[in-house]
C-alpha cells in the first residue's frame, strides 16, 4: 500500500514535471523500488542485520544496472 501511495505522488509530480528520471530511471523503477525500501523497513524491525546487508546489496546492484557515475 505505502508503495503504491508513494508511486502515485511520484506520478503525480512528474506529470507536473516537478521530477525528471535519468539514467534508464523510469516510474516502474520507481515503484519497484518502493516495495524494496519498504520490505527493507519490515525485515529492518525484527533483524537489522540482514536488512543492512541486503540493502548494501541492493545499492551496489542500482549502482552496476544503471551504470551511474561514481563521483
Amino acid at each position: 500500500m505505502w508503495a503504491l501511495l508513494f508511486t502515485v505522488i511520484e506520478f503525480i509530480a512528474y506529470v507536473n514535471h516537478s521530477i525528471t528520471h535519468h539514467y534508464g530511471w523510469s516510474l516502474l523503477c520507481s515503484f519497484l523500488f518502493n516495495i524494496v525500501t519498504f520490505s527493507l523497513l519490515v525485515i529492518h524491525q525484527k533483524t537489522a542485520l540482514v536488512a543492512w546487508i541486503l540493502s548494501g546489496s541492493f545499492i551496489a546492484f542500482l549502482f552496476i544496472f544503471f551504470d551511474i557515475p561514481m563521483p
